[in-house]
């Protein structure tokens, strides 16, 4: 669906992270947890290619967005006013698959700006009445962006910072490798930057329980016409992040 949305916010909350809400009568009704828009920054060629993000939040009405600003597109982006208009594509890809078990606990892990993706997934797992617990990573503390949700949600959450600087010193894999040894878990998600996914998925091929991974990948078109997105996986075969993904089961794809 392509749709112009109205812009309602669009306002820094930390250093380089800004929080962008927009009206949507389409869209908005149709997002799942781990899906994606594909957003035209200007209404000129500059930039050329839209920019993915990921859904942060959603309601019948609007859609959430928390983007960092790590270029010169999301730079434009942040100088959009309230009731300004953006073109947006979505919802784009596949999402996370919540027909899962509900004997044990289920453990969401998010590092750095991976978290963002994982808010609507760790929302729907708690009101459906999945018992979870949120393991979030990050840098420092200034880049634990979520945590006065999770205190508003009731959220259990635990925190890894590499410099110590908020929760525990150390990274959030470690947290992980704990909850496996000593709870019952059914299902593991994730999302966040290479390494750490990487590490995620070899920590869970010592197990047999099934761990799906929402991967970062540059993207150009987001709709799997530009094979500029492509992963291997451990079949040797490529998969599109933007279409077949992001979400893939963590045994599939070959880090």
């Amino acid at each position: 669906m392509q749709e112009q949305v109205q812009i309602l916010q669009n306002k820094q909350i930390a250093s380089g992270y800004y929080h962008l809400v927009v009206r949507s009568e389409t869209i908005a009704r149709n997002c799942r947890p781990g899906q994606f828009a594909n957003i035209r920054i200007s209404d000129s060629l500059d930039p050329l290619l839209r920019r993915p993000l990921s859904f942060f939040n959603y309601s019948t009405e609007t859609i959430e967005f928390v983007y960092r600003v790590v270029g010169y597109g999301t730079s434009l982006l942040t100088e959009k006013l309230v009731n300004d208009t953006l073109d947006i594509i979505g919802p784009l890809g596949n999402g996370f698959n919540l027909d899962i078990k509900k004997e044990g606990k289920v453990l969401v892990v998010g590092g750095g700006m991976g978290i963002i993706p994982l808010y609507p997934l760790i929302k729907n797992l708690a009101q459906n009445g999945f018992v979870l617990e949120v393991l979030n990573g990050a840098r420092n503390h200034d880049e634990l962006l979520l945590l006065d949700y999770f205190r508003k949600d009731s959220i259990p959450y635990s925190v890894t910072t590499d410099d110590g600087s908020a929760g525990e010193k150390s990274y959030v894999t470690n947290i992980l490798a704990e909850r496996l040894a000593e709870e019952k878990i059914d299902c593991v998600f994730g999302c966040g930057p290479h390494p750490m996914l990487a590490a995620v998925a070899k920590i869970m091929k010592e197990t047999d329980i099934p761990c799906q991974l929402s991967l970062e990948e540059r993207m150009a078109c987001g709709v799997g016409a530009c094979l500029g997105c492509v992963v291997l996986m451990n079949d040797g075969s490529y998969k599109k992040v933007c279409k077949d993904g992001p979400v893939f089961l963590s045994n599939l794809i070959a880090f």
